[in-house]
């Protein structure tokens, strides 16, 4: 993999968008701005680094983040995005065009490869025609194509895109980073270490006086470079997002040709997703059809099911919150479950236990996630 010589452009990159953002903030002084600034390079050479192995993840990994930096600049930063952009995916049309990606690697390259500002640069037919051969049972590779498909009014293709789609046994995306890219990052920090100014600012940050006030100096040095740590993973993390779903929705509900295959879809994303929002999707899905062929008393029971699924997902949400959120983000035990590779139902579930565990005895109030199976929500 060869490597980008205009990332180093990106320390600058990062600096203009520190210094805009410090610029905004009156309580905000040069030298935390220099540590910001330090942090960034840090950064910087971190993804650096994950670009230059020989290893397809952590470049697929490297390079999104990379682009998520370059996308992000804001307009008054005087740089051209049109020269950052090109060589940056011309990394990752060479990943693409290799035969070892993983169900991971291609799902975080669907993500990026069809962003507005570069979906011209980027190979597409390739990546989509892989996603779709590598995974022609998961619902979640067919998103892409069917909203392709309904942008060019290609009404066969839409046809035998939802037939494909009605055959799907799961639907399953990534919303998580490996146990092995969990490692790796572990090992490049172990042997880069943080910048110890941006890691004492931290500490010196008067929103965790609170959480850290209890700790020695050695203890506040160790749990802020945990979190350090952990924001960075979650970072990589966020560089996936689910598909657009909306355009699927839209046509089951106004097309009653595709109501058996729009059913059976309703079926995969009710019971075999791992996303929170699949599962509503099916619903609401399942409702339209309903609704559509005048179906009230099955529309009511789905309305019900729907309903008490909202109600069961705002209660747990409410569960996983304390009135202490920064003592939470400092746990390593609660950052341990948020980098967890799971479906997003179970580490909701599992969230809002361990803190119903942590806190039950010293707030009444803490919402215990069992009741959320009952009848009566919080």
């Amino acid at each position: 993999m060869k490597k980008i010589t205009l990332l180093t452009i990106f320390t600058f990159c990062f600096s203009a968008i520190c210094a805009e953002s410090n610029q905004q903030s009156q309580a905000t002084n040069a030298t935390q701005l220099e540590h910001e600034v330090e942090y960034a390079s840090w950064f910087n050479q971190l993804n650096q680094h994950l670009i230059g192995t020989k290893h397809s993840y952590f470049n697929a990994m490297g390079i999104a983040s990379t682009l998520n930096a370059t996308l992000s600049l804001p307009e008054s930063v005087q740089i051209d995005k049109d020269l950052l952009l090109p060589p940056q995916v011309n990394v990752m049309n060479e990943l693409i065009a290799r035969n070892d990606l993983s169900n991971e690697i291609l799902d975080l390259l669907v993500t990026w490869c069809f962003k507005p500002s570069i979906q011209n640069l980027c190979d597409q037919q390739t990546l989509l025609d892989k996603h779709l051969e590598q995974q022609p049972e998961n619902l979640h590779v067919y998103f892409q194509p069917i909203q392709i498909a309904l942008q060019q009014n290609n009404s066969e293709l839409v046809s035998q895109t939802l037939q494909l789609m009605a055959l799907s046994k799961s639907n399953q995306y990534t919303h998580y980073i490996t146990e092995e890219f969990n490692e790796k990052i572990d090992a490049y920090i172990e042997e880069n270490p943080l910048p110890p100014n941006y890691i004492q600012a931290m500490i010196e940050d008067s929103n965790f006086n609170d959480a850290l006030q209890q700790l020695d100096a050695q203890q506040q040095q160790q749990r802020i470079k945990q979190f350090i740590t952990t924001a960075i993973k979650m970072s990589y993390a966020m560089l996936y997002s689910p598909p657009q779903m909306e355009p699927l929705y839209r046509l089951c509900k106004t097309n009653q040709a595709f109501l058996e295959q729009c059913a059976a879809i309703t079926q995969v994303l009710i019971n075999h997703s791992n996303s929170l929002n699949a599962k509503g999707l099916g619903y609401a899905m399942l409702m339209g059809i309903h609704e559509s062929r005048g179906r009230t008393k099955f529309l009511e029971v789905v309305a019900d099911k729907q309903e008490r699924y909202r109600q069961q997902l705002q209660c747990l949400s409410k569960a996983t919150q304390s009135k202490t959120p920064l003592n939470d983000f400092l746990d390593p035990k609660y950052q341990a479950i948020q980098l967890k590779v799971s479906n997003e139902y179970d580490k909701i579930y599992e969230l809002a236990m361990y803190i119903y565990s942590k806190y039950k005895d010293s707030n009444p109030e803490q919402i215990n996630p069992e009741s959320c199976y009952t009848t009566d929500k919080k």
